[in-house]
């Protein structure tokens, strides 16, 4: 079940408040403005964008003030409120990695909730270029990545589910976000943050896995639907992919729908297929159902314009393999002149209506680090199944960049049919 914030909770996320306001201050003195506040950046940007419209323009007072302004007003009685605005400060401080190191220090004594300082750091990496800022956020990420993995009593990741430490960041920025898109409305804004986060990872990094993971951690029903498996509105086999969603809208109350294989997509729209099927998805982002003419019985009576805005929650996921750059080494490497991101976007081949309806802000899951090897082979079964079979592992020697995950697969084939031959020559024995 998810963390839901009490009244009690609110003075210690005040304390965090207060210093992240400080921290921004201290960078607004230095620039003029605060750079870390964008659209992602939800209730914080929209107030703040209002104040700037109403007076052409903001000063790094104004903003401060209304920083101070916006807690008073906003938070009262309301702790999920006051969650959700400590949550978009700090991720909005990941924007500018030498401000988020000195928040960071300076909220040592606060009360945090498990890895969401990982959380931080792990975003933050993606605007940090090579040098001096870089190599010590790696440092602090890699000594809390230790530290939470040696600590007792912390939030456990899901039953049935290891997520390794390296890639925890990423399942708890979902986390996050799928939280604050089942909490409750507690506001009157028509204008919802968009919290549908894209994840970029390569083949076998184990996207499908965390992404299943947090649905059933949100308690919600978990769908799948890769881009070449849509099968759109008005085709005459199959049944339509908006229709399955929309059965399931109506018997869950909390869906994760997971859109793979984004990277596919091509602006052209060449063919008719691929027409129908981006006029299918713009509906399904826009939170529009459009004409629902189905004979089912349980699709009538339904309003599912509202269904839409509050049990789906769209998580978007593809490799973009073809312009990621290789890694020589596993894990945490030396950022490149140009992030992913930024690599994506001009890259010009995915339709900018297509991610400009995601979260701006990528979360790039990486395969794991080569010291977690052994404790993945424990938590998968590899090691009882090789010991039962005589198999002798190397885990140092593990190559997660032939596949990742999907190397796991062709391990325990190897290890199986090692198996298999020995239960076979028993029975031939015996005969």
């Amino acid at each position: 079940m998810t963390h839901v914030p009490t009244s009690n909770d609110v003075s210690a996320l005040k304390g965090r408040w207060q210093l992240a306001c400080a921290c921004i201050r201290q960078e607004s003195r230095q620039v003029g403005i605060f750079r870390g506040f964008d659209s992602s950046s939800g209730l914080i940007a929209r107030c703040l964008a209002r104040f700037s419209e109403r007076n052409q323009g903001i000063s790094q007072e104004d903003q401060t003030v209304l920083l101070a302004k916006l807690w008073l007003g906003c938070v009262g009685n309301h702790p999920g409120l006051a969650a959700q605005l400590v949550h978009e400060i700090e991720f909005a401080l990941a924007r500018s990695p030498r401000t988020l190191l000195a928040y960071l220090t300076a909220s040592q004594n606060c009360t945090w909730r498990p890895r969401e300082r990982q959380a931080l750091l792990h975003l933050s990496l993606g605007w940090c270029n090579t040098g001096e800022t870089r190599d010590e956020i790696t440092a602090q990420l890699k000594t809390t990545l230790a530290t939470y993995a040696a600590c007792d009593g912390l939030e456990t990741a899901p039953t049935d589910a290891y997520i390794p430490p390296s890639q925890r960041a990423v399942y708890d920025a979902l986390l996050v976000r799928g939280e604050m898109f089942f909490a409750p409305r507690i506001h009157s804004l028509r204008i919802q943050p968009r919290l549908n986060p894209l994840i970029a990872g390569p083949t076998g990094a184990g996207k499908t896995f965390i992404v299943e993971a947090v649905a059933k951690r949100l308690d919600a029903s978990f769908m799948k639907v890769c881009f070449g498996d849509w099968i759109p509105i008005g085709a005459t086999e199959g049944v339509p992919t908006m229709k399955a969603i929309y059965r399931c809208l109506s018997q869950s109350p909390r869906v994760l729908l997971l859109l793979d294989e984004l990277c596919k997509f091509r602006p052209e729209y060449s063919g008719g297929w691929t027409r129908s099927i981006a006029s299918d998805l713009w509906q399904l982002l826009d939170r529009n159902p459009g004409t629902i003419d189905y004979a089912d019985a349980g699709l009538r009576d339904h309003d599912f314009r509202k269904l839409l805005t509050e049990r789906l929650w769209i998580v978007g996921a593809g490799t973009w393999q073809d312009i990621q750059r290789p890694s020589s080494s596993i894990g945490f490497s030396r950022g490149t002149e140009t992030s992913l991101q930024e690599r994506i976007a001009a890259d010009g081949r995915i339709p900018d209506e297509l991610l400009l309806r995601f979260n701006p802000q990528l979360l790039q899951l990486r395969y794991p680090l080569q010291d977690e090897t052994v404790e993945i082979y424990e938590r998968a079964g590899i090691t009882a199944l090789a010991d039962a079979a005589g198999v002798t592992l190397n885990p140092a020697a593990h190559d997660w960049s032939r596949g990742g995950m999907r190397s796991l697969e062709d391990l325990v084939t190897t290890v199986m049919l090692k198996m298999h031959q020995m239960v076979r020559q028993q029975t031939v024995g015996n005969s």
